[in-house]
């Protein structure tokens, strides 16, 4: 994972214990994907559209994933994966204060008791959810153009902060805030905001440094 196809795998609700989790999908069509310990396809286990409105619930076991819907069991497995089938699909993860709301694919490992969500985004994507959870609440475009650059810039120098452990940022402040998806009520101008802004950065030059008596 990484830059080279603009594909970011962001581990959610980092600064939470995990011991269970609810997914049900919004938009879209998505298929829960069975995978082996080392990430090798197993089998598509289940459809995932939003006219099933099916809750998904997993859980740990003592050694693999369990997979629950209304009851019904649909295996146990090593590694559960989301994967979108259409574009603009999302889903929401339930159970740990309020529903988040994300675009893109969703892989579930098992943490000893915990689970470990890694969602799978887009550059762009992730940006606006950035810009909407660090400042949504303000409605000026340039402000979250600013932002974006800001929240891109960052990006660009730390996408690999946690490449050994399997992904490449956190969702928390440790990294940079991403609590959902851009999708309040000021996130067409945000997601304009991104798209204007193109793959901007903040360089600043050692003779700017120099000039301004920082360096």
């Amino acid at each position: 994972a990484g830059m080279a196809n603009d594909t970011l795998r962001v581990r959610l609700f980092s600064d939470k214990t995990v011991s269970n989790t609810q997914i049900r999908v919004r938009a879209g069509h998505y298929a829960w994907v069975a995978m082996t310990s080392d990430g090798v396809y197993v089998d598509t286990i289940a459809d995932a559209s939003p006219h099933r409105n099916w809750l998904f619930d997993i859980r740990p076991t003592s050694d693999d994933l369990s997979i629950h819907h209304s009851g019904i069991s649909l295996g146990r497995y090593p590694i559960l994966k989301l994967v979108p089938l259409t574009d603009s699909a999302w889903y929401l993860i339930k159970g740990y204060g309020p529903e988040r709301v994300y675009e893109g694919a969703l892989e579930i490992r098992r943490n000893g008791s915990q689970l470990t969500l890694i969602g799978e985004v887009d550059m762009q994507s992730y940006i606006a959810g950035v810009v909407e959870s660090e400042g949504g609440h303000f409605t000026q475009v340039e402000y979250f153009k600013a932002q974006a650059v800001l929240a891109r810039t960052w990006l660009m120098s730390n996408w690999r902060k946690h490449i050994r452990e399997g992904y490449n940022v956190k969702d928390d402040v440790s990294s940079q805030a991403y609590y959902s998806m851009a999708y309040l009520q000021n996130s067409s101008t945000i997601r304009r905001a991104v798209r204007e802004t193109g793959d901007s950065i903040l360089v600043v030059s050692l003779k700017q440094w120099r000039t301004n008596g920082k360096f």
